[in-house]
């Protein structure tokens, strides 16, 4: 048994490779790498500076459009926000900001930034970071923390659920920096802790919103 740190339960053996074990919280359905096989930040952050995405690729662009698109139907001209693990380039920021709703970028490697999580924001994206966190149930208390009562919180992340391979076949997992991996009733484990809306869109985006405005 191993400790899930979403909520606290036990987790049991699901799926052991050669480089990692996974295991299955039954309480709340994540999968998740116990902490012995999570690499040191500093190797972790060398496999980021790898990643080289341009916003001058059609393709890159049509990826994050996949969590901006759904945002903008929702977000009024001037709605102000942060980008919760932007990376070395803050490309979805970016975006946001040339489709007039100005967003702040915070990122634990590139853009640490604890004067942007201190006030309140209309929005919060947070785009294939949800796999990363070490501590999920406090980094997604930390963005709702930086989001107003009635604010909007957007995430991508692939779901277990909706992978058209079998897990022992799925691609996602193989990336060892993927150490949270969620399904739908996992993220409907976070909006029912947190008294959130949940509203899930195709490939993997979700958005929560407080239920009338407040938290429960």
């Amino acid at each position: 048994m191993e400790g899930c740190p979403l909520c606290g339960g036990g987790g049991e053996l699901f799926h052991r490779d050669k480089r990692r074990e996974f295991f299955l919280c039954p309480d709340c359905d994540l999968v998740f790498v116990p902490e012995r096989f999570h690499l040191s930040p500093e190797d972790e952050k060398k496999r980021y500076d790898a990643h080289h995405n341009d916003l001058a690729d059609p393709g890159y662009r049509a990826f994050l459009g996949r969590l901006l698109d759904p945002m903008l139907e929702k977000l009024p001209p001037g709605a102000r926000g942060l980008d919760f693990g932007s990376g070395p380039t803050s490309s979805l920021a970016r975006l946001f900001t040339e489709a007039g709703r100005p967003c702040a970028s915070h990122d634990l490697y590139y853009a640490s930034d604890p004067a942007a999580l201190s006030i309140r924001h209309d929005f919060v994206v947070c785009c294939e970071v949800l796999e990363h966190f070490r501590r999920p149930a406090a980094e997604f208390a930390s963005m709702l923390a930086a989001l107003k009562p009635e604010g909007l919180l957007g995430v991508m992340t692939q779901l277990r659920d909706e992978a058209a391979a079998l897990f022992c076949n799925w691609f996602y997992k193989n990336d060892l920096t993927h150490i949270c991996l969620h399904s739908r009733r996992s993220l409907s484990h976070l909006a029912a802790v947190h008294g959130l809306e949940l509203e899930t869109r195709p490939l993997g985006v979700s958005l929560f919103q407080l239920k009338n405005g407040k938290r429960l």
